[in-house]
């Protein structure tokens, strides 16, 4: 089953995924603190059953590629 992820969570998660984006940008884009940052990541790990940001990177590189080969990207 896919995780439930929002389209706030999907565009972090894509924003983690940019070499040149680090945790405080992407904070500071969102308007949000670092510390908000990391509360939302660790409801992204909940919702996807992972425990840290290196597995959530890799986890999202492998979701991505499959989605690619479908041929489509969930908006959700």
């Amino acid at each position: 089953m896919l995780p439930k992820l929002t389209v706030r969570d999907n565009y972090i998660i894509d924003a983690l995924l940019d070499p040149n984006q680090e945790l405080k940008q992407i904070a500071f884009d969102l308007g949000f603190s670092y510390s908000y940052l990391r509360v939302i990541l660790y409801r992204i790990y909940r919702k996807i059953g992972i425990g840290n940001l290196r597995q959530l990177i890799l986890w999202a590189v492998t979701d991505r590629q499959k989605e690619k080969q479908r041929g489509y990207l969930r908006l959700d």
